[in-house]
């Protein structure tokens, strides 16, 4: 009952003259950051050792910025004895959610043994109420060792931040000019502007919008995993632009979190669109009007063929390209098939179309039977076009092989 008696005599009554003991013990309350506001952190405040045991503590814990934070709870460790008459565990003045606390409690059962290391004596439970940071400071009234001696520590104040992320798009640059369906580089910045790292990945998503502020076509997404506070992530993205959207002037948009995955300071920054604006013309599309070959072929002469190819698109083809033109032994045209002959296309103005002809050497290779005469237009896609998947085209009227 030492230990029982001792804490009365120095708490309760307060009229033992005490011994003051110069130890090199620290009380410290723990740095904690808040996700955001309205969520709750835990603070957990510790004697580093004891060496001569521990009786009992009464403790004062605040928060010095009380626009920030407050508490909310107080729990201790099984060990703390607070069922002592008189003795409250917290003072009868105050009230939580509170800035401040008093707490007190007593080790009635010698569960803290003389030589304890990282002793808790309470965990302080911290709600975040707005952005910012505050002080956990600590007022020691009294703690005294099983002898009853009182121990003077180091006193090592703690912190809550209630911190979060703020991100924003610091710049995105699309290119002056693009056709319908192209693929476009566009360079842009994602920045974090708050005070706390993101806690997950996020999107960044972009649209072609016909004024910078409608989201009238989406061109395509990224990823961003991780974004420390302060930090910038640059990336050039490739973006899709569809193909059939209306040619004109359309500005490049992007929008950081578009489906508010991460909590932020602000949710009203996170747009931003290239005021440079994005010229989308009109493609190219070349197809063939017809093919035509002759109605047999002996194998090692030379037939005749023509084809016409038309430029179906309201842009020109401003380059040349290639036409690869096969034996097929059916009207499934492939790079796989018989190749006779490669012909070079010119440049050809919306509209416009051209005849080209020549006379190709049926090869050795093909082995006598019926085969279609085939081809395949812009072979290694040279020019960007409407559409990608018109390039093929065949004869109808088959072409008879012979030795």
């Amino acid at each position: 009952m030492m230990k029982v008696r001792s804490i009365f005599l120095l708490i309760l009554t307060g009229l033992l003259i005490l011994v003051t003991t110069a130890s090199a013990v620290t009380l410290s309350a723990g740095n904690v950051q808040v996700a955001t506001p309205g969520t709750t952190a835990t603070v957990n405040i510790v004697l580093d050792q004891v060496p001569a045991g521990l009786a009992g503590y009464n403790l004062s814990i605040g928060l010095s910025n009380t626009s920030v934070a407050e508490i909310v709870s107080v729990s201790f460790p099984g060990w703390a004895n607070r069922n002592i008459a008189g003795w409250p565990h917290q003072n009868a003045n105050s009230t939580i959610p509170s800035d401040s606390v008093w707490i007190k409690a007593a080790d009635l059962n010698n569960l803290i043994v003389p030589g304890a290391k990282k002793v808790t004596l309470a965990t302080i439970t911290i709600r975040g109420d707005t952005v910012g940071t505050t002080p956990v400071t600590l007022a020691v009234r009294q703690i005294s060792d099983d002898a009853g001696t009182n121990i003077v520590p180091t006193r090592v104040n703690g912190s809550v931040a209630v911190r979060l992320p703020d991100l924003v798009i610091a710049s995105v640059d699309g290119p002056v000019t693009a056709g319908q369906g192209e693929r476009i580089p566009v360079v842009n910045t994602i920045s974090n502007l708050g005070t706390y790292a993101t806690d997950k990945p996020f999107l960044v998503q972009f649209f072609l919008s016909v004024d910078g502020t409608q989201n009238n076509f989406v061109i395509g997404k990224r990823k961003i995993t991780a974004l420390a506070a302060g930090a910038s992530d640059t990336a050039t993205t490739s973006l899709a632009v569809p193909p059939k959207i209306t040619p004109g002037t359309w500005y490049v948009k992007g929008i950081v979190d578009p489906n508010r995955q991460i909590a932020e300071a602000r949710e009203n920054n996170n747009a931003r669109f290239d005021p440079v604006a994005t010229t989308i013309t009109p493609r190219p599309d070349l197809v063939f009007s017809w093919i035509d070959g002759p109605g047999t072929g002996t194998i090692g002469q030379r037939i005749s063929i023509t084809l016409n190819v038309t430029n179906s698109g309201a842009s020109p083809v401003t380059g040349l390209s290639y036409v690869q033109m096969y034996l097929s032994p059916d009207t499934v045209i492939t790079g796989s098939d018989k190749l006779l002959k490669k012909f070079m296309v010119p440049p050809l103005g919306a509209d416009q179309s051209i005849t080209i002809g020549g006379s190709p050497v049926v090869q050795a290779s093909i082995t006598p039977g019926s085969y279609y005469l085939g081809g395949i237009l812009d072979y290694g896609n040279l020019v960007a076009e409407q559409d990608e998947k018109n390039n093929k085209g065949f004869d109808p009227v088959p072409i008879q092989v012979v030795a």
